[in-house]
């Protein structure tokens, strides 16, 4: 039994720094910051050759609003290389907490450098009301 306690001290004290390394990666990008965007994760992290990675983003909104897509760029060493549209078609109320999940499939697979960037556009002429962004090397 105390080596099962033991166990579980271990494994807890290894999962705070990893969930808040992840909660750390990447910025904020340019929008009309209508949702806030509370924490922000990558599984793998950093992302490893061609494989999908597996994104969770959670928000808050200021105001109430309708979010009609999240549009994902993708750019290789610094040009935008391939675009990606999630459709959400969905409103949320002011101070709502929401949480999209979703998978960003590169499509350079080759070694350089990337940037993400996810962009959660209104159903008004696909304003950005949110935006984050993350970078890793391959």
């Amino acid at each position: 039994m105390k080596y099962l306690v033991g166990f579980v001290l271990i494994v807890c004290a290894f999962a705070g720094p990893v969930q808040d390394k992840l909660k750390a990666v990447g910025q904020e990008c340019q929008s009309a910051n209508i949702i806030f965007v509370n924490s922000f994760f990558v599984n793998p992290w950093p992302p490893k050759g061609c494989g999908s990675q597996a994104v969770s983003l959670t928000g808050t909104f200021d105001s109430d609003y309708c979010v009609e897509r999240l549009y994902i760029q993708e750019f290789f060493n610094g040009n935008d290389s391939f675009d990606q549209i999630i459709n959400i078609s969905q409103c949320y109320n002011k101070n709502e907490q929401t949480t999209f999940n979703f998978n960003v499939s590169p499509y350079q697979c080759l070694s350089g450098s990337y940037t993400i960037k996810v962009n959660i556009q209104a159903d008004y002429e696909q304003a950005t009301i949110g935006c984050w962004q993350y970078s890793y090397s391959m």
